[in-house]
């Protein structure tokens, strides 16, 4: 049995479809969403993080410059334009 997995986040977007909620609450993207005074993706990321049986994270749709820090290190990957090739950019 395999020790550890390795987590993929899927928090890519569709550029030519602007989500309502990001742009009522005037933020580039959803992952970045305030929640308890902490982004969205925080949350998640923190999550597998505790996780003993999780490796590596990495996230498809944000980049390192999204002002977002977390307490491990995380890999960014560019959003690909929707979810099929977002996930398929992570494997």
């Amino acid at each position: 049995m395999q020790e550890r997995y390795h987590a993929l986040i899927l928090a890519g977007f569709d550029p030519e479809k602007p989500d309502p909620l990001t742009v009522s609450e005037r933020q580039p993207h959803k992952a970045l969403l305030d929640v308890c005074g902490k982004p969205m993706i925080w949350h998640v990321v923190n999550a597998l993080r505790n996780c003993p049986r999780i490796g590596e994270i990495a996230v498809v749709g944000l980049n390192a410059d999204s002002g977002v820090t977390f307490e491990c290190e995380v890999h960014f990957l560019e959003n690909q334009g929707n979810m099929v090739d977002n996930g398929l950019h992570g494997l």
